[in-house]
């Protein structure tokens, strides 16, 4: 079975994200967002949500990831590098 992840790009674009049928955002990853001012810093702050969801799923023995991200392939190469290492 595969996890579905998808890297969040700030704080609006998680809000958004929790008005869509069956998909969670936990208090906790607003407000990771929350703590950054700017569109810069909370991209990092998805980028690095999702790599720490990435070892997660990994230490549960998930059989794979599939990896999303909205309009670009960037953050997606980010979250790998750091999720993977």
């Amino acid at each position: 079975m595969l996890v579905g992840v998808l890297v969040l790009t700030s704080l609006d674009h998680a809000l958004r994200m929790r008005q869509v049928p069956g998909v969670v955002v936990p208090e906790a990853v607003l407000d990771r967002f929350g703590q950054s001012d700017d569109r810069a810093s909370q991209a990092q702050v998805g980028r690095d949500l999702a790599a720490e969801q990435i070892r997660r799923i990994q230490s549960e023995e998930w059989a794979g990831v599939y990896l999303m991200s909205p309009a670009s392939h960037d953050p997606v190469i980010d979250v790998l590098r750091a999720g993977l290492t």
